[in-house]
């Protein structure tokens, strides 16, 4: 039961910010999206990936064993994946999870920020 409202949860948190990114790629197709916009989201997006990956390193090398050797990395993915009743797969996924919606976070920040900019100027 548990494996069950964790893989749904993980479907909705990776569905999130895709949603968002389609959204947004959407408006660019029709033409409502300006270039500023579009620059805007995508500099959100690159920096929300590095800062989502950034973050996932760093969670993965202090979960468990301290440092990213091989021993590290898998223990910090079950220590992470032990979280939501699982192992070391689960931890992927939860990591996973959590680079996605930063990405798209920045992504949806970066387009915001681009837009209050250009009507504000």
């Amino acid at each position: 039961m548990v494996n069950k409202i964790v893989t749904l949860l993980m479907v909705v948190i990776l569905s999130l910010p895709i949603g968002i990114v389609n959204a947004e790629e959407q408006k660019l197709v029709q033409g409502g999206l300006s270039t500023s916009e579009a620059i805007g989201g995508g500099a959100g997006g690159v920096a929300g990936f590095g800062a989502g990956t950034a973050g996932a390193i760093a969670t993965i090398s202090t979960a468990g064993t301290a440092g990213l050797s091989g021993a590290g990395i898998m223990s910090g993915l079950t220590a992470i994946g032990a979280v939501v009743g699982g192992g070391a797969v689960a931890g992927v996924v939860v990591v996973s999870a959590g680079v996605v919606v930063v990405t798209g976070a920045g992504v949806y920040g970066g387009y915001h920020l681009a837009r209050w900019l250009t009507t504000k100027g």
